[in-house]
């Protein structure tokens, strides 16, 4: 999801984004002065009229949409990938628990 932060005139994500390089969790401001400082080129893209005349009258920065719109993507693409990767994994711990129980579970004070 794309969302318009007006006051820094970037379009980011609200919930906490993960960083894969430092497997640690980061919050979107982090990534976002993170982003600020990768190195930008310049390039065309095509727009319907419809479409530019609504983001000039809202006073909508393209270049941060698209970038907003383009990390959501790659988010969404690697969890993709990361599920497919691991899913048998999952299904083996699951497998796992359902047989034989959580391991701390006589441990639970609840």
């Amino acid at each position: 999801m794309c969302i318009l932060y007006k006051k820094h005139a970037h379009f980011i994500n609200y919930e906490a984004a993960y960083n894969k390089q430092f497997h640690r969790k980061e919050t979107v401001m982090q990534l976002t002065a993170i982003e600020t400082r990768t190195k930008r080129k310049p390039t065309n893209v095509t727009v319907r009229v419809d479409l530019l005349q609504i983001a000039r009258e809202d006073k909508i920065n393209l270049s941060g949409m698209l970038e907003g719109c383009l990390l959501d993507y790659g988010k969404k693409k690697r969890e993709k990938e990361w599920l497919e990767r691991n899913n048998k994994a999952i299904s083996d711990i699951n497998d796992f628990v359902e047989a034989y129980g959580l391991l701390s579970d006589e441990r639970r004070l609840f």
